[in-house]
């Protein structure tokens, strides 16, 4: 028995990944919606979806109100954007040398456990603002690896008005240790 059947509502959201430029969204969304519109012609059903990206690179953020044209939603992949903006691999950084850079006040904490406002935060700020221009974007989110959630009260997602933080676990972590422990911000416009 399919979800509709059962009186559930299901109203999927289709995430690209890594989009670095607006032409990853534009070429995928055709083949996306061809895709659903197969499907639910062979189901007999009609649902509604929502078409978003997943910004990870600077880039993307930077041209977030050309992405916006193709996009419904946004989402933030805050571990891979502060990969991308400092230029550091986390398991490297880590291991090597970020605990050393925060003793030594060469970093004022850890950019992978709390949110680096003045550099990722303005991106993922500047890209929220400039996708709303385009589009009144439905909703935007961070997906965060666990311990980058720390503090989310203080951090520049807060100020950028996203809709949640979605907990995501540290490759080889477990799924559940700080998801169950993630504060919601909802901010519904």
């Amino acid at each position: 028995m399919r979800p509709d059947q059962k009186g559930i509502v299901v109203k999927p959201e289709v995430m690209i990944p890594l989009t670095g430029h607006v032409n990853d969204s534009r070429s995928a969304r055709p083949r996306l919606e061809a895709v659903a519109e197969q499907v639910m012609e062979e189901q007999g059903v009609q649902i509604e979806y929502k078409f978003g990206t997943m910004i990870e690179v600077p880039r993307g953020a930077l041209t977030a109100g050309q992405i916006a044209e193709y996009a419904q939603f946004f989402s933030f992949g805050h571990n891979d954007l502060t990969q991308t903006t400092f230029g550091y691999s986390r398991d490297d950084a880590e291991g090597k040398f970020l605990l050393r850079y925060v003793e030594d006040k060469v970093l004022p904490e850890n950019p992978f456990q709390v949110l680096d406002r003045d550099g990722v935060g303005q991106l993922v700020k500047m890209a929220v603002t400039e996708g709303r221009k385009t589009r009144p974007i439905s909703r935007s989110a961070s997906a965060a690896s666990t311990v980058a959630i720390r503090r989310p009260s203080s951090s520049a997602f807060d100020r950028a008005e996203l809709c949640f933080l979605q907990p995501v676990p540290r490759a080889g972590g477990s799924p559940g240790g700080g998801a169950s422990r993630a504060r919601t911000i909802t901010r519904d416009k």
